[in-house]
């Protein structure tokens, strides 16, 4: 028998004392971190945002439109909406190729409690009131126009309570506003960026005026 071999005796002291350290990791003191072995995904990629609407019903009268983000939070923690930062650029699409029309003025975040206390896996919303320039404003309201809203450079913060996450809630890339006799309609738009984390999917919707 070899000498240098640890004794079975010493191996079962040594698995009572892993599993030992085990239990008392995971009965330990609240204030002591804890870790969740089955969600290791990162906070930002737990963020979803499953429609984006555009309300065009003031703009004529009051020259904003009310975007909105319905959004969902996977992340396992309760949430808040922190802040919003960089301006929607406007664009224009005609014969199949989009051009500039200039950044928008900065919009405002709707205050909504909801905001403040996000439970883990519930839906939110998010609404932004965005004022229109009036020459802006006048092709949306022009029947078969076609006027963009690209999110490339505008965030909304997203925070975890505790200090323990946070993200930008990933936006669709833009969306198309396309005046037709009764309503608008939405269509998401697929625009290539070099961050990975800002590609978008083709996707539409419609939404009455």
């Amino acid at each position: 028998m070899d000498d240098r071999a640890p004794s079975p005796a010493i191996l079962i002291i040594l698995g009572l004392v892993i599993l030992g350290g085990l239990w008392i990791w995971e009965n330990r003191p609240h204030w002591l971190p804890r870790i969740n072995w089955r969600n290791r995904q990162p906070f930002g990629q737990r963020l979803y945002v499953g429609l984006i609407t555009v309300g065009a019903g003031k703009l004529a009268d009051e020259g904003f439109v009310e975007i909105g983000a319905r959004c969902f939070n996977g992340t396992g923690k309760s949430i808040y909406v922190h802040r919003i930062s960089g301006r929607v650029l406007a664009t224009e699409s005609k014969g199949g190729s989009s051009h500039e029309l200039g950044p928008l003025p900065p919009p405002s975040l709707l205050e909504k409690p909801h905001y403040e206390n996000v439970a883990p896996y519930k839906e939110f919303s998010v609404t932004l009131e965005q004022r229109i320039p009036k020459e802006i404003a006048d092709k949306i309201l022009s029947e078969g126009e076609r006027v963009g809203f690209d999110f490339g450079e505008f965030d909304i913060l997203v925070c975890a309570h505790g200090g323990r996450g946070k993200a930008r809630l990933p936006l669709w890339g833009a969306v198309v506003l396309n005046k037709a006799p009764s309503l608008f309609s939405v269509s998401r738009v697929s625009i290539a960026r070099v961050e990975p984390a800002r590609l978008s999917i083709s996707a539409s919707a419609g939404q009455k005026r």
